[in-house]
């Protein structure tokens, strides 16, 4: 007997099944309760996204056209250093705002204008709403993620040291000092990245956890089977 429940215990193992249950609650509430709640909480978060993005693209806009006039009109060879610097990386800023568009900007109006008089429409209308709410979530959390705060030290860093090390014989001509100037370039740069990073909205982070927490929660709930001395042993496990 022993060999036979040794055979058992090893195909029970390594057969056995861990099934997983989800427990989908979207059927509690309608397609359109759904839209009109994703709907709600899109244009909530829309004056904050929009002010936040449009703010960052004027100063930037304003930060490299200002430096760069500054770098080309004045005689002082400190400044066409620090001054062409410093629109180079306003430029680098205004273009990873333009290239990658916060999302929670334009969702609501993007969903609002989708038509839902028929079921296909307004099945294919809550898809997008929870696309919408999903991409504007994941933007939130992407501009917030440690990789923004190491690219704005990488790139402040990179041009502070083109400052020093490139141009650090044309700043002591003008009667600079090269490693001052780097490091002033270095921190004021480095403290606007920053500063856009922390006021970045993030309500669709929270807009879209609690939505999922309302018509989507979640319930795994895994079984093993094994062997025991008096027969089979069922083991299960649920986590919410």
């Amino acid at each position: 007997m022993k060999p036979f429940l040794l055979s058992l215990f090893m195909a029970v193992v390594l057969m056995s099944t861990v099934v997983t249950v989800h427990a989908d609650a979207g059927s509690d509430g309608t397609a359109g309760d759904r839209i009109q709640y994703i709907q709600q909480a899109l244009d909530a978060g829309t004056g904050a996204a929009t002010l936040w993005w449009d703010g960052w693209v004027a100063f930037y806009s304003g930060a490299t056209a200002v430096s760069l006039t500054a770098a080309l009109t004045t005689n002082s060879k400190v400044l066409q250093v620090t001054g062409g610097i410093s629109a180079a990386e306003s430029l680098i800023g205004l273009g990873g705002m333009l290239i990658f568009p916060f999302r929670a900007r334009t969702a609501a109006e993007a969903l609002r204008n989708m038509p839902d008089s028929t079921p296909e429409e307004k099945a294919q209308k809550l898809a997008a709403a929870e696309n919408y709410l999903r991409q504007s979530s994941d933007a939130e959390i992407a501009g917030k993620a440690w990789v923004q705060h190491l690219l704005g030290v990488l790139v402040n860093a990179a041009g502070a040291g083109v400052a020093w090390s490139v141009y650090g014989s044309r700043i002591r001509q003008g009667g600079g000092t090269p490693w001052q100037q780097a490091l002033e370039l270095f921190v004021i740069g480095t403290g606007v990245s920053e500063l856009q990073i922390w006021t970045e909205p993030t309500r669709a982070i929270s807009d879209e956890k609690n939505y999922r927490d309302t018509y989507h929660p979640h319930i795994e709930s895994s079984f093993l089977i094994l062997p025991s001395e008096n027969g089979l042993s069922v083991m299960a496990a649920v986590r919410f």
